[in-house]
């Protein structure tokens, strides 16, 4: 597929999907059709559809990186997919079907094929530097208003710039405050931008434009160095984390020296040892680990976040499934049948997580914290249960100590 985009940029998508096809060739002949990964798809396992199934999305993922149209059958298989990786983990031959999926996403989102509602989150980025908006104006003054209330003047020079998800700024300005707090509490010299609203992950691998999310990284990295901030804080959001590791690895951005640390490995760093040690309340808890921190974090962020929490694990799955099921742009999508199939999945996800008997769930990602919110709500277990985010369990834990 010959791309039409300047610089580097061109020569690292070109990059990525040629990897994905030769990837795609191979898979196709090694998948021996064993259906061990079944067990660990979210979305297979709450509907029990065929088309669902990883084997079905990598046949789907694989005939659009090799040059076939698909078929609105096609599309409801790979746009279900929310690229958590379990199946993965559980393949004998290692085949990395999210990242196919993620290829053949690309794919359709250049050729202007992509569902228009994902569309809109690459439109978005692209014009206002926020995933979920066109219009910054609003996602700006949440932004200024929740940093002042944790002390934090907007625009600020600091050691380093925090990046909140999109998420922060316009759902949970609560959670955006209380990371600032905690940020603070551990001694961090923090500072936030209204130029820096969205480090881009959602766009570069929800919607699958890493060509825009890192035009977005790269905004980001300008507005630290103005600062003066040698460091960018990712927010509580896998996709974040995702896009530095492929913005580095296929050369679509220059991180310019800047240090790029998510939230809770700079808590584990910095934190006092009584912060870092959980009590009686937290133990009581059930950690929800998400696949962006723990099968994307490359090797450090699950045993920083699971130590962090000291929340016991879920047991009614395999340690490698961790998705919430609305990973991969499947939280974003408005057409139907998408939505009765989201709700289907989030709210088989929350009847899973109640039949723990707990009353508190704790989860390192804000992506997860939404939809386990929605999943209760169409489950009818808000009430029961308590979805907490880990940056709010921690700043609880600093100023009952302090």
């Amino acid at each position: 597929m010959a791309l039409k985009m300047p610089g580097v940029r061109q020569s690292g998508l070109q990059a990525m999907l040629s990897e994905a096809e030769e990837i795609a060739r191979e898979a196709l002949a090694t998948c021996s059709r064993c259906l061990v990964c079944l067990a660990g798809c979210t979305s297979y396992r709450a509907t029990r559809d065929p088309r669902l199934s990883p084997p079905r999305r990598l046949q789907v993922a694989a005939r659009i990186l090799l040059g076939d149209k698909p078929s609105e059958e096609d599309l409801y298989t790979l746009y279900t997919c929310s690229m958590c990786g379990a199946c993965t983990a559980l393949c004998p031959y290692g085949i990395e079907i999210w990242r196919l999926v993620h290829a053949a996403k690309m794919r359709l989102s250049l050729e202007g094929k992509a569902l228009k509602s994902i569309e809109q989150v690459a439109v978005n980025g692209s014009r206002s530097g926020h995933s979920f908006t066109v219009d910054p104006s609003e996602p700006r003054r949440v932004l200024e208003e929740a940093a002042r209330k944790a002390g934090v003047e907007p625009g600020g020079p600091g050691e380093a710039l925090y990046v909140p998800s999109p998420f922060e700024t316009t759902l949970y300005p609560d959670r955006l405050t209380e990371t600032l707090k905690l940020l603070r509490g551990i001694g961090v010299e923090v500072t936030v931008s209204p130029s820096a609203l969205d480090l881009g992950g959602n766009v570069a691998v929800d919607a699958a434009r890493p060509d825009i999310g890192a035009e977005m990284l790269e905004k980001v990295i300008e507005e630290a160095k103005r600062l003066g901030a040698k460091t960018v804080i990712m927010s509580a959001c896998g996709a974040d984390i995702k896009l530095v590791h492929i913005a580095e690895k296929y050369g679509l951005t220059r991180l310019g020296g800047i240090e790029f640390v998510d939230v809770f490995t700079l808590v584990y760093k910095r934190a006092p040892s009584s912060v870092l040690k959980p009590d009686e309340e937290d133990k009581n808890a059930v950690l929800f680990t998400s696949c962006g921190f723990c099968r994307f974090g490359y090797s450090y962020a699950c045993p920083i976040v699971t130590k962090l929490s000291g929340a016991r694990r879920m047991k009614d799955k395999p340690p490698y499934t961790f998705c919430c099921g609305g990973g991969g742009g499947v939280n974003y999508v408005r057409e139907k049948p998408f939505v009765e199939t989201r709700n289907k999945v989030y709210r088989w996800r929350a009847n899973r997580v109640m039949s723990h008997n707990v009353r508190e769930v704790v989860t390192p990602c804000i992506k997860c914290y939404t939809v386990l919110q929605h999943g209760l709500l169409l489950a009818r277990g808000l009430g029961k249960v308590r979805v907490t985010m880990l940056t709010t369990a921690l700043l609880r834990r600093l100023e009952k100590r302090a």
